[in-house]
């Protein structure tokens, strides 16, 4: 008998007291979030600027031993002895190496009393900048909060106390760890910038930080780069982004693909201010880098560095972002009045277009104020509505007209066109007719000349007239861009036509040929050391009755200039046209496949076929 009731003792012990223990010190242990949410709500109704609070807790993270292996590693050594005004780093963690190297070095550097950490406002918290006055208890100690500069930025009117919204901001608190254990003895200023902070109020923060900061003081800018993209379009985006940093491209900052873009600004003021604009890359990376064998559909991208005393180190480097026919009339027209938005066809591929200098794509069709014939009777005869102005202005640079529907409405509606897209900002090149004086075009930037030539192939193939253009251009310019419209449509294959007139342009001259018309991918030819892309196929069209002409690609163009040669890399991102008329990226397995595909119909050798099945040709 008395050895059941032990039995029933022993399971009534662990099937109630046991749990019930567990449940008490769980709740005795409750999410260290909920215990700050409750203080930073008592510390609301507290005058907001009389001493620090205490900020306890916040999700530690950083309290792994990954993070203690990772905070000793060597750092390396820096090339030269000189004060770091600011950095540049990742809130990932899962970029932590970067962090660390990063502060690591420049603690090796500098003598450091205040740090401003410059932080995107990653939950849209209702406010333009907003700071906090509280201390932060970390692994390492507590880090203090320098609260009499917070207190002149809040009178100032420059940014706003917000416990709550703190909380929740890890481009902040990821930080902090590394902070107090680089700087023991520094203090910090927690600054979250939205961008919806004018730049004039930017500049506002920034002459501010002029008067008040030395160089005893380090600006942290919080940043990651490119988001929700394949690492291939992330690499591409970064490359102008990079160029941006070293060149302080002010006017790059608002297209550049980085969470921050105020932030940026604030800090690049800051630094041409105290003439500190040398910048120095230490990493560039991708969270694709950091996954063992998994291909994400969806990356962030990581920008490293830091800047020091000594003038900006200029880099002569522009990108190009490529596409091949764009019909904004007929069905693609009804489908977007239904949506009841002109931005429409773009909605499933914006994020491609964030963080170029240039885009450019084959205009089909004149834009005019008359009334759509192709939407009614679904003929060939296009115009495009003015109404899609406002989002062409906001996606695109360049726009060819060199192809055989800008006539559709006559030399009436040509002037049309040209006219609207001049009021809207957008460059144009290229006619119809071949006319001389509208053949080409020459942009320049950060110190490179690009040549862009556009040739209606089907209403006159006298080629003289561009060989001329291309020999004119060539002692002016740095690259000259082939503009073809050309081919036979829906033929998968180019024409010994096409071929023959491509290798003239190049021995006249030319260094990248980007053919369109056919409305469907044409294969790639390596000619002399220069790229020739046949045809790029649709970009935004109605044709949605074969695979082949749903499909196309967008040629990212990477040019770098240094002792005067220049490097030209070639991204390919391909994307399928829904029966929506929204063209969207692919995902991998169907980009490797097409990738593939495309590999093993070209003209080029082994070297050449292994890169496009990467997707990144490089010379």
């Amino acid at each position: 008998m008395k050895k059941y009731l032990a039995i029933f003792i022993l399971i009534f012990f662990l099937g109630t007291v046991v749990p019930l223990s567990i449940f008490i010190i769980f709740l005795k242990i409750k999410p260290l979030e909920a215990d700050l949410n409750k203080n930073l709500k008592q510390n609301i109704n507290m005058p907001p600027l009389e001493s620090p609070k205490t900020i306890v807790g916040i999700k530690y993270l950083h309290q792994s031993a990954a993070f203690d292996l990772e905070i000793k590693k060597n750092p390396g050594t820096l090339a030269e002895k000189k004060t770091i005004y600011a950095t540049i780093m990742p809130h990932h963690l899962v970029a932590s190496s970067l962090i660390n190297q990063n502060l690591a070095l420049a603690a090796k550097n500098s003598e450091i009393k205040k740090i401003i950490i410059l932080s995107p406002n990653h939950f849209l918290a209702p406010k333009k900048a907003f700071t906090s006055d509280g201390n932060w208890q970390t692994k390492y100690g507590l880090l203090e909060s320098d609260t009499d500069l917070i207190k002149q930025i809040v009178e100032l009117n420059l940014a706003q106390i917000d416990y709550l919204a703190m909380e929740k901001e890890h481009g902040i608190f990821d930080l902090l760890p590394y902070i107090k254990f680089y700087f023991p003895n520094a203090q910090i200023v927690p600054l979250v910038i939205s961008e919806n902070l004018s730049f004039d109020e930017a500049d506002k923060l920034s002459d501010f930080f002029k008067q008040k900061l030395g160089e005893d003081t380090l600006l942290i800018l919080s940043a990651d780069f490119s988001h929700y993209l394949p690492k291939i379009v992330a690499d591409f985006h970064d490359q102008a982004s990079m160029a941006a940093l070293n060149n302080f491209d002010y006017d790059f900052i608002r297209q550049m693909d980085i969470d921050n873009p105020v932030s940026l600004y604030v800090l690049l003021k800051y630094l041409e201010k105290q003439h500190a604009q040398r910048f120095v890359l230490l990493d560039n990376k991708n969270s694709q880098d950091f996954m063992a064998n998994e291909m994400l559909e969806q990356t962030t991208s990581y920008v490293s560095g830091y800047f020091t005393t000594g003038a900006k180190t200029e880099k002569k480097q522009v990108t190009f972002l490529t596409f091949g026919d764009m019909m904004l009339d007929r069905n693609v027209f009804i489908l977007t009045q239904k949506a009841g938005t002109f931005d429409f066809p773009f909605a499933k591929i914006d994020l491609l277009f964030k963080g170029e200098n240039y885009r450019l794509a084959n205009l089909e069709g004149p834009i005019t104020n008359n009334v759509s014939i192709a939407a009614k009777s679904h003929g060939m005869q296009f115009t495009i509505s003015p109404n899609f102005l406002p989002a062409l202005g906001k996606r695109f640079e360049i726009l060819n007209l060199a192809n055989n529907h800008s006539q559709n409405f006559g030399t009436s509606g040509l002037q049309q066109t040209k006219d609207y897209l001049a009021k809207t900002g957008i460059e144009y090149l290229g006619d119809p007719a071949n006319r001389e004086t509208e053949i080409s075009k020459i942009i320049e930037k950060n110190g490179l000349k690009i040549g862009l030539i556009g040739y209606h192939a089907l209403v006159n193939d006298d080629l003289n007239k561009i060989i001329k253009e291309i020999k004119n251009l060539k002692s002016q310019t740095d690259f000259i861009i082939v503009l073809p419209h050309w081919g036979k449509e829906y033929k998968t294959t180019p024409s010994e036509y096409q071929q023959d007139k491509a290798r003239k342009m190049i021995d006249a001259g030319a260094d990248l040929i980007l053919g369109s018309h056919p409305h469907v991918i044409e294969p790639i030819e390596i000619y002399k050391d220069k790229v020739i892309f046949y045809s790029l196929g649709n970009f935004i069209f109605d044709q949605y009755f074969s695979q082949n002409t749903s499909q196309g690609l967008s040629i990212g163009l990477n040019l770098i200039k240094e002792d005067n040669k220049i490097r030209a890399d070639y991204s390919i991102f391909p994307f399928l046209i829904s029966k929506q008329s929204q063209p969207e990226l692919l995902a991998a397995k169907e980009r490797q496949a097409l990738f593939t595909d495309i590999s093993k119909n070209s003209t080029v050798d082994d070297t050449i076929k292994l890169q496009i099945k990467n997707g990144l040709i490089k010379f």
